[in-house]
């Protein structure tokens, strides 16, 4: 499964820029952060315990691939997606 490296994030209803996940996980809470391949809200891991950093959704979409529990069904929109 591959892990995202990047998101989409705004302040104050700015436009969207992508940025690292570096980057992110420094970023004030704030400061929304969306997938950037289904629009649902994401939040930033840091590096630990073995683990690379990467995004993880907040509310979990089978219709991403970028998510833990994509269906193989094809990307979609989250439900919930942040415009």
């Amino acid at each position: 499964m591959p892990r995202s490296t990047t998101c989409e994030a705004r302040s104050k209803r700015g436009p969207w820029q992508i940025v690292s996940v570096d980057l992110a996980v420094e970023m004030n809470t704030s400061v929304e952060k969306r997938c950037v391949e289904c629009h649902g809200r994401v939040r930033a891991h840091k590096t630990g315990d073995g683990g690379a950093a990467h995004f993880e959704h907040i509310q979990k979409h089978v219709g991403c691939t970028l998510g833990t529990c994509y269906d193989g069904k094809g990307s979609r929109l989250h439900p919930v997606a942040v415009i």
